[in-house]
């Protein structure tokens, strides 16, 4: 049997509990999707700890599929406060304020519990009570070939907890990139790293709204050039998080 560590966010009764399995199953078959989580599960105690990358939803988009021009902003996944929705709350804010057109879209379906945090349901209130004309909210699951496209000509807001995704694999950046979006994050994530190694979007230190605006507006005017350095990293991705290498491991 294997276990597969997406993230740990680690603490000491955390990393107690870990250690004392460890110690009772020191042949479990653990793995991880980055080297530091990795590392992390070996100084809890285990010795049988593989990197297998993070295995990324097949793209099927083509060429001519994507769309060339920029629709919209957008806020992808589930809204959760680790995944900055506050900050977007606070953007949006912004963009009324500063009376802004500039289309955004928000994905505000629960997390896999089907709940919010009080965080997530008063940035929920926020967004709901500025009455932004511009803003369209997503509140449903999405059936995947829908999920897909949202990426197209959009700019992926992913304003994420920097201590949460130092090392985190996030799903809608592999998405983002196979859906030739471009991505403005925050710095020290894996995201970022991410963004940087591609030129894929833009990086910024925290999530201030005019900073924020100024980088949307970088690469709304920048747009193809972007896009296609998203695509291109999507491409790459595609085959360094492929499910194969999963798959190799487990039937090893």
């Amino acid at each position: 049997m294997f276990c597969f560590f997406h993230w740990l966010n680690l603490n000491l009764k955390k990393q107690g509990q870990l250690s004392r399995i460890a110690r009772r199953q020191p042949a479990l078959d653990l793995l991880a999707p980055t080297e530091l989580v990795a590392e992390q599960l070996r100084e809890c105690g285990f010795h049988n700890v593989q990197v297998a990358p993070y295995p990324i939803t097949p793209s099927a988009m083509s060429d001519a599929e994507q769309e060339p021009q920029f629709r919209f902003i957008l806020s992808a996944g589930a809204a959760r406060a680790d995944k900055g929705i506050a900050d977007v709350a606070s953007f949006v804010e912004h963009l009324a304020a500063s009376g802004e057109a500039i289309p955004i879209v928000v994905q505000t379906s629960p997390d896999h519990y089907n709940k919010c945090d009080d965080t997530t349901r008063k940035a929920l209130e926020r967004l709901v009570a500025l009455g932004y004309p511009s803003l369209s909210f997503k509140s449903e699951t999405l059936p995947t070939a829908e999920y897909q496209s949202l990426f197209h000509g959009a700019i992926c807001l992913q304003l994420y907890n920097q201590k949460d995704f130092r090392d985190r694999v996030s799903g809608v950046t592999l998405d983002a990139m196979s859906g030739g979006a471009p991505v403005v994050t925050l710095t020290g994530t894996w995201i970022a790293a991410v963004v940087e190694r591609f030129s894929a979007g833009k990086v910024l230190e925290k999530a201030d709204p005019l900073a924020i605006l100024a980088a949307i507006r970088h690469i709304m005017a920048n747009y193809e050039s972007y896009q296609k350095n998203a695509r291109q990293a999507g491409n790459i991705l595609q085959v360094e998080n492929s499910g194969e290498h999963l798959y190799r491991v487990l039937t090893a």
